[in-house]
């Protein structure tokens, strides 16, 4: 009924002053569904050819190791979206 969570662990860690640009989460669609991401950032939904929502991913959030809350948005990007994290 919540939907389902999805979790992705990037290793080794950025080193030290590293974060001169965002780090990308490219994510490829495939199949009759079109991509298509909220203005803000916020959400990418996937829809049927008439126009229907099918699947929504939304409700990002991103933590580094220790657990603080990083800055992060959902960007599109050809043939699918992608996860920026910016630090």
């Amino acid at each position: 009924e919540g939907g389902i969570e999805q979790g992705f662990t990037i290793l080794p860690p950025p080193a030290p002053g590293r974060w001169d640009r965002p780090l990308r989460i490219e994510i490829a669609a495939t199949g009759p569904f079109q991509p298509e991401v909220a203005p803000d950032g916020a959400a990418a939904s996937f829809r049927s050819a008439s126009g229907v929502e099918v699947f929504r991913y939304d409700h990002l959030v991103v933590r580094d190791a220790r657990g603080r809350l990083l800055p992060s948005r959902i960007a599109g990007s050809p043939g699918g979206f992608r996860i920026e994290v910016t630090g």
